[in-house]
């Protein structure tokens, strides 16, 4: 919780507009950044500290935004603007590590700017693969993919509706209860079953392109460990159903809410 009283008005007002961005980041990018209920804080002396860090584990990376500061600027007239502090790893695609003491500072614009260079990064060291079983995950994973994307004109940018979050909320369910009666105890199927409570928790939040990522990456894991219960999900009528359920079907949701899952 921020007292506000103990901090300049316009720097507190330099808090917002960065929240709400990052806020859109987190939701934009969910499949590749960690999602925090309370991501912005201040530390002694009004210092504010704000990060993401990768989904992915192994890559110890991160950005953030460390100092938001009032500087006067100008010789003649001067004026005062908001100037955040902000650095990340990986610095470049050449230098995984800025050169030391060194941090960007700048505009809101400027933070926005280096995010999305960031981001990119993220994204690459995503996409590069360096053992025969992450390759396989990756086309099994845009296979999945591949059969149930959403060509919503919206899919980028909205949620699914209520009755389809329900079903997907449902269909998750069902897949973990199945995972569990296989009687596997394994690392891999317990990381399917976290992978698929932190889904079931962020689906209100997430855009219906992201959720079919994370449930295509998820379809994907299942089918590397075996299970026969993915043959049981994914059969042609119930594969058809679902897909048709994503794409707003409500006769399809019931039949699959009340009879398979």
């Amino acid at each position: 919780m921020i007292k506000k009283d103990k901090y300049p008005l316009e720097l507190l007002k330099g808090v917002e507009p960065l929240l709400q961005k990052f806020m859109q980041f987190e939701n934009l990018y969910a499949d590749l950044i960690e999602k925090k209920d309370d991501r912005v804080f201040f530390k002694r002396k009004g210092l504010l500290y704000l990060n993401f860090l990768p989904r992915n584990k192994d890559l110890k990376f991160y950005f953030r935004v460390f100092d938001i500061q009032l500087e006067e600027e100008g010789w003649f007239t001067t004026t005062i603007n908001l100037k955040y502090y902000f650095d990340y790893i990986p610095y470049s695609t050449t230098q995984v590590l800025a050169p030391s003491g060194y941090c960007y500072k700048g505009a809101l614009e400027g933070v926005v700017f280096h995010f999305n260079q960031w981001i990119g990064l993220i994204k690459e060291y995503e996409k590069v693969k360096t053992t025969e079983a992450e390759i396989w995950l990756l086309r099994v994973t845009d296979e999945f993919y591949e059969e149930f994307k959403i060509s919503d004109p919206d899919a980028k940018t909205a949620p699914f509706n209520s009755d389809q979050q329900i079903f997907i909320c449902k269909l998750l369910e069902f897949v973990a209860t199945e995972l569990k009666k296989s009687g596997k105890s394994d690392p891999a199927t317990a990381e399917i079953i976290n992978d698929i409570k932190n889904l079931q928790a962020a689906i209100p939040d997430l855009t219906k392109e992201v959720i079919v990522q994370f449930l295509a990456k998820i379809f994907a894991k299942i089918r590397r460990l075996g299970i026969n219960m993915l043959t049981e999900v994914f059969d042609v009528a119930k594969k058809e159903l679902i897909k048709k359920a994503l794409y707003g079907g409500v006769q399809e949701m019931q039949y699959l809410i009340h009879h398979v899952f």
